[in-house]
């Protein structure tokens, strides 16, 4: 939280436009904190997909025709890079990535899509319009709970799919996927804080 002066200064150098506009975003941040209060459960995932199909069936229309873009994905990748995409894949399987750099986040084959890795915590799950992102005693850096969350290692997941026509892989993307929905309930914790983590 900044200081009062902080604020009256950042006041005085907004225009009037930017002013009307930040009182018209603080007023649907209200509104929508009341909407969450009274919300009913989320919808489960099979309610999100087309009429009659479910997530298995979504995979399995999904592997229909693989074996036509496989061969041309292997004759692409080197032996070398095939078994370094396994080994990478495999890791991420067993819980290991990589976060903003780090050598090694263990973040377990299930990761706790909001708990702050880096230092240890569990950030806030409250209204997401009134977590502080900044301050770091409560959701520790913020940057790392979002690295996570952008899923950046499902792109390796898929891409080992696609190489080796192993289910392990699209169904750890299955789970991951289906397990961050239920663990990040609609305008929850840090994770609907951040419009980027949303859009991805």
């Amino acid at each position: 939280m900044q200081t009062p002066a902080w604020y009256l200064n950042r006041l005085r150098s907004m225009s009037i436009a930017e002013i009307l506009w930040r009182v018209r975003g603080a007023s649907r941040q209200a509104v929508d904190r009341i909407c969450h209060a009274r919300r009913m459960s989320p919808p489960a995932v099979e309610t999100l997909l087309r009429p009659g199909c479910s997530v298995d069936a979504a995979i399995r229309r999904e592997t229909i025709g693989r074996h036509l873009l496989d061969d041309s994905i292997r004759a692409r990748l080197s032996a070398e890079q095939l078994k370094a995409l396994v080994v990478k894949a495999d890791a991420i399987l067993a819980g290991r990535i990589h976060l903003l750099g780090s050598e090694e986040t263990h973040v377990g084959a299930r990761p706790n899509w909001n708990h702050e890795y880096n230092i240890g915590i569990d950030t806030p799950m409250g209204f997401s319009g009134s977590i502080d992102y900044r301050d770091h005693r409560i959701t520790g850096d913020c940057k790392w709970i979002w690295e996570l969350n952008r899923h950046h290692h499902l792109v390796v997941l898929g891409r080992a799919y696609r190489a080796t026509s192993e289910m392990k892989y699209a169904e750890a993307v299955k789970a991951q996927i289906i397990d961050w929905i239920a663990a990040c309930p609609y305008g929850c914790g840090m994770n609907w804080r951040s419009p980027l983590e949303l859009a991805i």
